[in-house]
């Protein structure tokens, strides 16, 4: 296209096609995103719900088997002054490829490479890998088993043990599923390192009550982080969550698309000075270079610890807190601080923000409360991003519409020129113009049709888009698109078929032809140059239309799709257009109160009825 002209249909066809296709892979990336953090989250609920070390590889298979697509799991446990792996729990495999894999050494096995490396290891011929131990290569080929992903188990800088998923079949993991195995394998070494050191350092039975206490507040916090997209309310309610087991109270700071740092949330276990709280939130001031606090917290990705702040702490020129501010120094003193901890909130490489938990004691918080804060941030921190992705999907959805509104209103002005410019030519040119220009209107009806079917998307998606209401024959008008289509029909190889019983029904007429005419259109591109069936007649209190061809027909897997804008059930090099007639023709139904059906066999053809209140 050439700088200033106009653009084609067809180029405004692929445009708009782009802009769509942007928007779905918003959405679908946002749908893979949520589906990887509800699978976490719920595989992460299973095993903190575990109190029995024994339990935990249980769990963890139980969770593998229910959220992903693996058909055998192996987990180990690593012995390290044997130098060897010892198998803990296993699923999917026969005896042979158990008792083959009871141990297997660190040297040797393609496992212990993943446990040394600490990192994930695949192998797509696992019967061929010499870093397999040579029986258990052989007993996994008897079973049928290629492939492996051995994901070493670490917690810090620990290394506990390894996890192997058997495939049947090349691994061929995306970067997706690579980073899913990696967090199941993160959160079961968490968990196993959980319970191993509560087991150690348990003292006491009101110890095991507190532990209990939290990780029954974490599948809450997660249930509640799951439950909602719109992240300032959740974040509030988390907050408040928050601050019985871990602080008096706490606050929730994100960084900003210009790097600001804005507080979102302030929540106080003390309902008197919530108010407090509420005015902090409201002028709070945050300095993202400010040498400590929170703005320290988020640039660092480390927790920052105060113990012992003090009341000249919270004077200018101190630098304990992230402002500068007099106002917001105030607030901070009458509430009350001597201790707090601002915790980052991390999520794919950004950083996202900071959680911060304060207490009116000093020394409150510990290495145990460093480790609650940091879990629990983590998972505000993907719910915070997952609902940041959600609302770029929606916005560029918005921008496709708003393109689709302006594209169709701009179109209609050089679309009537063109119009009248044909209709002076046909009066005053010469008679051997007229097969040309006859052509001609055609082009020029079919633009207009384009633009009023994409004039019509932008008023669905909108909810813009309120019919007239007239009484008329439905089958007068039913007959009448039928006729003005039947050389459509002839140059397609189909002839009609009309049964159109009269029928009253109120409904707007232009928007109404519009949808019959584009069920007839459908009929005549799929009816493979068959007899094409229009019938109106009324099936209980509806006024039905219906349009049945005999041609192509649609798979049943796709009938639930061809409804969507842009959408057909078969390949567009074959079948010309934008998709759009169908989606427009429900559309129209809808707004009046009705709907359209179909049944459909692959090679018998399809049948379209329109259902309209009778009026």
């Amino acid at each position: 296209m050439r700088r200033g002209e106009p653009l084609s249909t067809q180029e405004s066809a692929d445009h708009l096609r782009d802009v769509d296709h942007v928007a779905r892979m918003s959405r679908e990336e946002l749908e893979a995103h949520a589906k990887a953090l509800r699978t976490i989250l719920l595989v992460a609920d299973a095993l903190l719900a575990v109190t029995d070390p024994r339990e935990v590889p249980v769990r963890a298979m139980d969770a593998i088997a229910r959220f992903t697509h693996f058909p055998a799991v192996a987990i180990f446990d690593l012995d390290e002054a044997a130098g060897r792996l010892v198998l803990i729990g296993s699923r999917g495999f026969g005896k042979g490829s158990v008792l083959s894999a009871r141990t297997l050494p660190l040297s040797g096995s393609l496992t212990g490479v993943s446990v040394s490396r600490r990192e994930l290891v695949t192998s797509d011929d696992v019967g061929q890998d010499q870093r397999t131990v040579p029986s258990v290569r052989e007993e996994l080929a008897k079973e049928g088993f290629t492939g492996i992903a051995s994901v070493p188990l670490v917690a810090g800088e620990r290394v506990f043990g390894a996890m192997n998923l058997i495939y049947k079949g090349a691994v061929g993991l995306t970067p997706r599923e690579r980073d899913l195995i990696v967090a199941i394998a993160k959160v079961l070494a968490l968990s196993l390192d959980r319970l191993r050191y509560m087991r150690r350092t348990e003292e006491s039975e009101q110890r095991l009550r507190r532990a209990e206490h939290w990780l029954s507040f974490l599948s809450e916090a997660s249930v509640v982080l799951a439950s909602s997209l719109d992240y300032e309310a959740t974040l509030a309610q988390v907050a408040r969550l928050a601050v019985v087991p871990l602080a008096d109270w706490c606050y929730v700071d994100v960084v900003q698309a210009d790097g600001t740092i804005r507080r979102l949330a302030g929540v106080h276990n003390d309902p008197a000075k919530q108010g407090l709280v509420d005015a902090l939130v409201r002028v709070a001031r945050i300095d993202p270079d400010a040498p400590g606090g929170v703005a320290l917290a988020i640039r660092s990705g480390r927790t920052v610890v105060r113990n012992d702040v003090r009341e000249a702490d919270l004077l200018p020129g101190s630098g304990v807190v992230a402002t500068q501010d007099p106002e917001h120094l105030r607030l901070l003193r009458e509430i009350g601080i001597r201790a707090f901890m601002s915790v980052p909130l991390p999520a794919r490489g950004k950083m996202l923000g900071a959680m911060t938990f304060v207490s009116h004691e000093p020394h409150r918080f510990g290495p145990n409360d460093v480790e609650r804060a940091e879990e629990l941030a983590q998972r505000c921190a993907l719910a915070i991003d997952n609902a940041r992705l959600y609302r770029e999907a929606c916005d560029a959805v918005i921008a496709r519409e708003e393109f689709l509104r302006v594209a169709s209103h701009e179109l209609r002005t050089p679309v009537q020129a063109l119009r009248l410019t044909l209709s002076a030519l046909e009066r005053a040119g010469p008679a051997s113009l007229a097969p040309l220009l006859s052509r001609a209107n055609k082009q020029v009806d079919r633009l207009n049709a384009l633009n009023e079917s994409l004039l019509a998307v932008s008023r669905i998606a909108t909810g813009d888009f309120t019919p007239l209401s007239e009484e008329l024959d439905l089958g007068e008008l039913v007959a009448r698109v039928a006729a003005q289509s039947s050389e459509d029909a002839r140059r397609a190889g189909s002839t009609f078929r009309v049964d159109a019983r009269p029928v009253r029904v109120r409904c707007d007429r232009t928007k109404i032809e519009q949808a019959v005419s584009n069920l007839i259109a459908n009929a005549i591109k799929y009816g493979a140059g068959k007899p094409i069936e229009v019938t109106v007649d009324t099936v209980g209190a509806m006024a039905r239309v219906t349009v049945t061809d005999h041609g192509i027909g649609i798979a049943k897997e796709d009938l639930g799709r061809v409804f969507d804008r842009f959408e057909r059930a078969v390949s567009v090099r074959h079948y010309g257009g934008l998709g759009l007639g169908l989606y427009v023709a429900r559309g129209i139904a809808e707004a009046h109160g009705g709907k359209i059906t179909v049944a459909s066999e692959p090679g018998t053809g399809s049948s379209f009825s329109l259902l309209l209140p009778l009026g």
